[in-house]
């Protein structure tokens, strides 16, 4: 199976494909970095969920740069577009720290 560069934009683009990057870009932080493990929890969790909003935003930008994508002609159409990119991505991290959350609980009891 052959992928393009628009199917990688479009994976970017989408909630899963951001947070699978931003996944794989701290893990390579943590390993590789000593500052990475002096951030709280908390810090940790709003750094990967603005990277991935930002490597979604990212990726649709890409998208439009390509022509893969319509360009958005108003100011209303640029804002909804965006939005909904962010959008997707947060859904992915709201998701994903759910998911993260319950396996924890699970493996608590």
């Amino acid at each position: 199976m052959e992928y393009s560069l628009m199917d990688f934009l479009a994976w970017l683009a989408s909630g899963v494909g951001s947070g699978v990057a931003v996944y794989w870009f701290w893990g390579f932080l943590e390993r590789h970095s000593t500052k990475i493990d002096e951030l709280s929890k908390e810090i940790k969790s709003y750094l990967t969920t603005i990277l991935s909003i930002l490597v979604a935003v990212a990726g649709y930008v890409g998208q439009l740069a390509m022509n893969y994508e319509t360009m958005p002609v108003e100011t209303t159409d640029w804002i909804e577009s965006v939005f909904g990119v962010i959008l997707l991505a947060l859904s992915n991290v709201i998701t994903s720290k759910a998911i993260h959350a319950r396996l924890q609980l699970r493996n608590k009891r």
